[in-house]
Formats: C-alpha cells, sequence, structure tokens
C-alpha cells in the first residue's frame, strides 16, 4: 500500500457490505463509517471467495443480528490493502476470522 497516497486511494475502492444484502451493490469508506454504530472504533470485514462465503463464515456468526457493518472482501488485492495499511482516518481495520473472539464481542457489547 503506498501510505503517502492511501487516503486518496481509498476514496477509489468500493466494497460490499453485509447491510445491502447484495455482491453487486458496494459503498466507499465513507458511507461505511456513516453507518457505524454508535461509538464503534473499529472497520470490520470479513474475507471470501465469493460473498455467500465469506458471509457463511462462523466468525460471521457474533455479526448476526447486530446492526455492526461488516465489509465483505472476495479481492485478495483489497484484503492485502486493509491490511497493510491498518486503518482508514485513525479507525483501524479488523479482520474478524483473525481478530481475538472476545475482543470483538467486548467491542460490540455483547460481553
Amino acid at each position: 500500500m503506498d501510505n503517502d497516497n492511501k487516503e486518496t486511494l481509498f476514496k477509489l475502492m468500493r466494497f460490499n457490505v453485509n447491510y445491502l444484502d447484495s455482491p453487486k451493490k458496494f459503498i466507499n469508506l465513507d458511507q461505511y463509517a456513516e453507518k457505524m454504530k454508535e461509538g464503534q472504533k473499529k472497520i470490520y470485514f470479513t474475507f471470501g471467495s465469493t460473498y455467500k462465503q465469506a458471509l457463511d463464515s462462523p466468525f460471521y456468526e457474533t455479526f448476526k443480528g447486530t446492526d455492526v457493518p461488516v465489509l465483505v472482501i472476495t479481492n485478495q488485492l483489497d484484503e492485502f490493502c486493509m491490511t497493510s495499511s491498518g486503518d482508514h482516518r485513525g479507525m483501524p481495520f479488523v479482520n474478524i476470522e483473525t481478530a481475538q473472539i472476545d475482543e470483538i464481542r467486548k467491542d460490540l457489547g455483547l460481553t
């Protein structure tokens, strides 16, 4: 990731998200931020080879029934950009498959 230009690059990127229920609808990170739950400080994402596979992940179960948006990444380059950049405007990217489940549950107010 080009850290000097990452904000500009992120403005160009589009992502699927769980609340749109469609692999053909996309948002940008500013639209994601508008949907964030009050007090949410992290950008959550899940990765899979397809939209359905990503949402069928057992790691996504914690997010079902919550109003927390989760980016659905199906492109390895997008996943690499998020992982290598670390954050967007001070909000860290969290891969729900590699994060500690107890930390996620605490962040979501489920503990």
